[in-house]
């Protein structure tokens, strides 16, 4: 299966767009600060989801999920920073964290099912 065809990559992506539709509405000091931040963090996720899938092992691919949720709760955690900062109304930011967080449930259950294969074979 395509990475492009799985549902935990379509949320990610889904997340990138409200990520930068939030973000686009931060004060121009934010431009290099947390509104940068927030939308690394976001491409991140989806981004190092779709290299772990092409590459040659299991092993790299559990590896490469692992990094996609650690991007995840970064987007998280920085959500949560600029809705206390008042950049981000409550309502919008629990919408999104939302999606975050299923996205974080969804690979956190990958990576349990591919470790329980982890023979180093390929992913394709």
């Amino acid at each position: 299966m395509l990475y492009k065809d799985m549902a935990v990559w379509k949320l990610s992506r889904e997340v990138v767009g409200d990520i930068y539709r939030l973000t686009r509405k931060f004060p121009s000091s934010e431009k290099y600060g947390l509104s940068s931040q927030l939308q690394r963090a976001a491409v991140s996720v989806s981004s190092n989801f779709a290299e772990g899938k092409h590459r040659k092992s299991l092993k790299e691919y559990v590896h490469f999920v692992g990094i996609a949720i650690g991007s995840a709760a970064e987007v998280q955690c920085q959500l949560s920073l600029a809705t206390a900062a008042g950049l981000v109304a409550e309502l919008e930011s629990n919408y999104v964290s939302d999606k975050i967080l299923r996205v974080i449930y969804m690979l956190s259950k990958l990576r349990r099912n591919l470790s329980k294969n982890f023979s180093g074979q390929p992913t394709k």
